[in-house]
């Protein structure tokens, strides 16, 4: 299973990736982090399926959304986690240096629980199009 994980703070790939391992599951996990992720990764995802991929939002210059967006178009089978520290019980993850947290978001991710959806940018852009027009 290839699980791919994108976000500006080295720190937070590499913190998901623990709790990957931890889990004991067999993983080939890539990371991309630092100022231009977001541009590394769409040049991986031209070679790069990905079963899952776990996307910080708010990224320098190609967004999590940019990167949501090019996923769905080549892989419409890719489960996308969508990120935040800028978060608060929505469809996102909350971004969280806390490993329990961390664990059972990713659990859920992995098991598709309903406590934690994927959320594809289709419906993403129709929920952010119906609260910019209120």
């Amino acid at each position: 299973m290839l699980i791919v994980i994108v976000d500006d703070e080295p720190i937070m790939c590499r913190s998901i990736t623990a709790v990957l391992n931890a889990t004991g599951q067999a993983y080939t996990v890539e990371q991309f982090s630092g100022k231009h992720c977001g541009g590394a990764v769409l040049k991986w995802l031209e070679f790069n399926n990905p079963d899952y991929c776990i996307l910080d939002v708010l990224l320098n210059g190609v967004s999590g959304l940019d990167v949501a967006d090019k996923v769905q178009m080549l892989y419409p089978d890719t489960k996308i986690l969508l990120m935040t520290g800028c978060a608060n019980d929505s469809e996102y993850y909350k971004k969280s240096f806390d490993y329990a947290e961390q664990h059972k978001n990713v659990n859920c991710l992995l098991k598709r629980e309903s406590s934690v959806e994927t959320t594809f940018i289709g419906s993403l852009l129709n929920d952010l199009n119906t609260a910019v027009s209120m």
